[in-house]
């Protein structure tokens, strides 16, 4: 293994006293020592900070950043901003790794040499994770070429396990070079919209089986939140955009149509059904009615401008039941 190579771990860090000492443990317990470890106090009003600050007097790999509260991503882009590593990584403050993550995942990147590597993670919590974990070893391998990237994506993103940055290994050269930050003006999907701004460099990627990352799932957790319509609104505009970036992408060598019909209907349809569910947030009811017509008539497939109206109809079903139909309905015009 080149010892020469250096990851750079980012870990932003905003109220996780009973979990930090944890997570920090796990990182600099790794057998691969050949990392820098940034730990971005967000402005947490506990004592956080000092415990990072107590880490950093005891190893030189750790470097502690303080800033004001403004959020995850703002702590990440304050990261990748100081990250020298070859490699990047991200792991939340409230979780933990396994003691040759870092190992396994570098030496099995430089057999491979790919731009952008998955592996897996360990829900810890009551959600099992047996399907998720069947599906990785299904599907791992390298995919070369751009058209092999989407069909990647795809299977990801619609079994819903695309969208973390904590579960990849990123080149930091592609991120440096090409200036790719975290949206600080958002705060849902921002993991899955930096990683689709990524992937527009991206011309290899892996999958890899292997589960050292245990992502802890408590009841602050941000998934667990609910969010205003009008960000629900950016975040399908902005995950919309850097989907269809990839179908651009296409080098017309095999058909990648299943991932644009994916793409459209799915903004559409998901744009739809926040409009519905959030109809009393909106003071302007009749600019955003004209506004989600707007995107229909000018996104909607030929000839499918009143599926796409037949589509919302199936919002007023659970997400999960229309997440499925949306994903048959996808495959069976592929």
């Amino acid at each position: 293994m080149n010892i020469l190579l250096k990851v750079s771990i980012i870990v932003p860090v905003y109220k996780a006293e009973p979990y930090i000492r944890k997570c920090i443990d796990s990182i600099l317990s790794q057998t691969f020592t050949n990392f820098e470890l940034l730990l971005i106090d967000d402005g947490s009003p506990d004592n956080c900070g000092k415990i990072c600050d107590e880490y950093a007097e005891l190893d030189t790999r750790v470097h502690v950043f303080h800033k004001e509260n403004g959020g995850v991503s703002a702590a990440r882009n304050l990261g990748l901003d100081h990250a020298k590593g070859d490699y990047v990584c991200f792991i939340d403050s409230d979780d933990w790794i396994d003691p040759d993550m870092l190992e396994t995942l570098i030496g099995w990147e430089q057999k491979k040499q790919t731009d952008l590597l998955f592996f897996g993670l360990k829900c810890e919590s009551a959600v099992d994770c047996s399907d998720t974990m069947e599906l990785l070893q299904k599907i791992s391998g390298v995919y070369e070429g751009i058209n092999s990237v989407i069909k990647a994506c795809y299977i990801l993103e619609t079994n819903e396990i695309f969208g973390w940055t904590c579960n990849k290994l990123f080149r930091n050269c592609i991120i440096q070079d090409h200036h790719i930050k975290f949206n600080e003006e958002i705060s849902i999907q921002e993991d899955h919209i930096f990683t689709l701004a990524y992937l527009k460099y991206v011309t290899c990627l892996a999958i890899y089986s292997y589960f050292p990352y245990h992502y802890r799932i408590t009841a602050d957790s941000l998934t667990n939140r609910s969010y205003p319509y009008y960000l629900c609104k950016i975040r399908s505009l902005l995950i919309f955009k850097g989907r269809m970036r990839l179908v651009d992408r296409s080098d017309g060598v095999g058909d990648v149509s299943f991932y644009k019909r994916f793409t459209i209907c799915q903004f559409l349809f998901v744009l739809l059904h926040y409009y519905r569910n959030s109809f009393h947030e909106n003071n302007n009811n009749l600019k955003e009615i004209d506004f989600v017509r707007a995107m229909v008539r000018q996104y909607a497939l030929k000839g499918e401008t009143m599926k796409t109206y037949i589509l919302y109809m199936f919002s007023f079903f659970p997400g999960s039941f229309w997440n499925a139909f949306l994903r048959l309905y996808t495959i069976t015009k592929k």
